[in-house]
């Protein structure tokens, strides 16, 4: 079961949103509950990371049509990968984006990277392509 909490005045816990203050009415009270503190990553920019990801695709050349392929596609491309070697055969796989895999530092270092690359990708203008995911 996990919460998410925020440091509130006077060096106090606050419930972060309505799916955690659901968990948290259900512990009982008076029980000691064992707490993990992890700074969780912007779910917005996660979206604005698959937004990237649709527009790029819709304005790809290549024949790619599946939005998890192209999204596995962008990050190797981008260099952000996973090297296995076995028996002399080189195997690259896609890092995982999931929010438990990263914080929001790496998170950004990944976007800027895949947003790069998507730029060349579809040989689109940087700053058209900046103003039209700037409203996300």
């Amino acid at each position: 079961m996990k919460i998410r909490i925020k440091k509130g005045d006077f060096n106090t816990l606050k419930i972060a949103d309505e799916e955690s203050e659901i968990v948290f009415k259900k512990l009982e009270y008076g029980i000691v509950y064992e707490v993990d503190i992890k700074k969780t990553r912007n779910p917005q920019y996660h979206r604005k990371f698959f937004k990237l990801l649709n527009t790029g695709l819709q304005n790809t050349k290549s024949k790619i049509d599946n939005l998890e392929f192209y999204r596995e596609v962008m990050l190797i491309k981008a260099g952000y990968v996973n090297i296995l070697e076995d028996k002399g055969t080189t195997y690259v796989f896609a890092k995982s984006i999931a929010f438990d895999k990263m914080d929001n530092l790496e998170f950004e270092k990944v976007y800027n990277a895949v947003f790069n690359q998507i730029i060349i990708d579809i040989e689109a203008d940087e700053e058209l392509f900046t103003r039209e995911l700037s409203g996300f």
